[in-house]
């Protein structure tokens, strides 16, 4: 109990099975959003990856913007005479902590760019199909209503942090795994398999 006499929150869980891991990526990318969505179960799964595979609090993924993982070049068509944009996957994410507020440069992992690339392929299709700008400015995890939002106002919504605890409460009771997955069991993973890998690094 805390202080105020409330029932402390549970602490998340480290994911210490290689095979649960796995099930969770499949679970995200096949399973976590149905058809007429399916660009949301891209996001989650690299959500999920991005989370596992870096040092980041989800305070700090989800602030993302597109602009920090991905370099936009434009080029000019010689045969149209039209622009044509052209993007890469960065190699670090650079930004301010949001607890901490120092400088942070975080690697992004060969697992993570795969996961980039699966998610920015539906992403652009869908801006394309829909005419939205792909703005470096724009959250990189937007909310399930942020394609509504965009019709109407042009802008996007971010994703929260009760959505990502939704999206990972849903995973553990679909999946009956033995965790407790609160938004923080990304970042613990994280740290278990990196002790783990490199016990004496």
């Amino acid at each position: 109990y805390t202080s105020q006499g409330k029932h402390k929150a549970t602490p998340a869980d480290a994911i210490t099975n290689r095979k649960d891991i796995l099930r969770l990526k499949n679970y995200f990318l096949y399973e976590s959003a149905n058809d007429r969505k399916p660009y949301l179960r891209t996001r989650n799964h690299l959500l999920f990856v991005l989370g596992i595979s870096s040092s980041l609090r989800v305070s700090d993924l989800i602030n993302l913007d597109i602009g920090q993982v991905l370099t936009r070049t434009i080029s000019t068509n010689p045969e149209t005479n039209k622009k044509e944009y052209h993007f890469t996957i960065k190699d670090h994410i650079e930004l301010i902590d949001t607890k901490t507020r120092k400088s942070n440069l975080i690697k992004v992992s060969s697992e993570a760019k795969k996961a980039l690339q699966i998610y920015f392929k539906d992403y652009i299709t869908y801006c394309n199909k829909k005419s939205f700008p792909i703005d470096p400015t724009h959250p990189l995890f937007q909310a399930e209503g942020s394609v509504r939002s965009m019709e109407q106002t042009g802008k996007p919504i971010r994703l929260g942090m009760d959505g990502v605890y939704i999206l990972l409460n849903k995973a553990q009771k679909a999946l009956n795994l033995p965790y407790h997955l609160s938004t923080h069991c990304l970042r613990k993973t994280f740290a278990y398999w990196m002790l783990e890998l490199h016990p004496n690094d």
